[in-house]
């Protein structure tokens, strides 16, 4: 997948010396007439490591509801540890 970058945010990214750009053209823009812009390609390297999902998805605010009786009929907390 390529995202459509301007100049400046390829100029940004540059910085960072993370990312893959490749030219795109000049292309007329709604008010700012015509702008040199850039695909973003991905990243130099390896993507960094995603955070790992907790086992107990159930969130905190239906315990307490379930706990005070008010949840609904079909609900059941996952209990197991």
């Amino acid at each position: 997948m390529k995202i459509q970058i301007s100049e400046d945010v390829k100029h940004a990214l540059d910085r960072t010396g993370l990312f893959v750009t490749s030219p795109r053209g000049m292309i007329e823009v709604k008010g700012k007439g015509e702008m040199m812009t850039h695909w973003l390609e991905g990243r130099t390297g390896p993507s960094p490591a995603r955070p790992t999902a907790s086992l107990d998805c159930t969130p905190s605010f239906l315990t307490r509801i379930h706990s005070h009786g008010r949840a609904s009929p079909r609900y059941q907390p996952d209990t197991r540890s």
